[in-house]
């Protein structure tokens, strides 16, 4: 790049803060230019065309770097379906004769959390003849997502549950399909997955 195409260190911040705010006021003020003449500032940038072609750019990784966080990989998808397939009810509550403990939420791990379907907790007041409220009972619910549902469902996304087919290539032999994905890598991250719930996967 020449220097007639080099930004000074003011126009650098305009590309920056425009970039990600689109408001081209408070880039000018933002990038070190007086508030009472950006708005003048900001236009007239806007119409340098190396500023512009700037911008542009700038904007446009910032769309690719928005994709790119947003996208949903296999791998995320399995470890989602991992944490029901391999949930215990003993991660989310503890019991005894007295009672269901549900173990706080700031407890939980981020496997046990995904596991839940619902909780719900109904409280009944005794009552005697007169009305008098004599003691209270309280029912404790807690409800997992179908974890044998999830096991089909793992099996699945990791090649070890193929639905029977009587499709064939060419000369009658068997169509070859490559897994796309990293079978390899989404076992792995399942076993790293289970070692932070203190469970082994076979």
């Amino acid at each position: 790049m020449n220097s007639k195409e080099r930004l000074n260190a003011k126009q650098a911040l305009f590309v920056e803060a425009y970039a990600a705010t689109k408001n081209g006021k408070q880039s000018a003020i933002s990038a070190g230019y007086a508030e009472k003449t950006a708005h003048v500032i900001a236009s007239r940038l806007l119409n340098i065309a190396k500023v512009e072609k700037a911008v542009d750019k700038r904007i446009n990784e910032l769309e690719k770097a928005a994709r790119r966080n947003s996208e949903i990989t296999i791998e995320m998808i399995i470890e989602k379906v991992a944490a029901v397939a391999f949930s215990d009810i003993g991660q989310i509550a503890n019991w005894d004769d007295s009672g269901v403990t549900i173990i706080p939420k700031d407890e939980l791990s981020l496997a046990a959390l995904r596991s839940i379907k619902k909780i719900i907790v109904s409280e009944y007041v005794k009552l005697d003849k007169q009305g008098n409220e004599v003691g209270k009972t309280v029912r404790t619910v807690v409800e997992q997502k179908d974890s044998l549902k999830a096991v089909e469902m793992l099996a699945k996304l990791l090649g070890y549950w193929v639905e029977k087919s009587e499709h064939t290539g060419a000369d009658g032999k068997p169509i070859q399909i490559q897994p796309a994905y990293d079978e390899k890598a989404i076992t792995a991250k399942v076993m790293e997955l289970m070692s932070r719930t203190g469970r082994e996967f076979k």
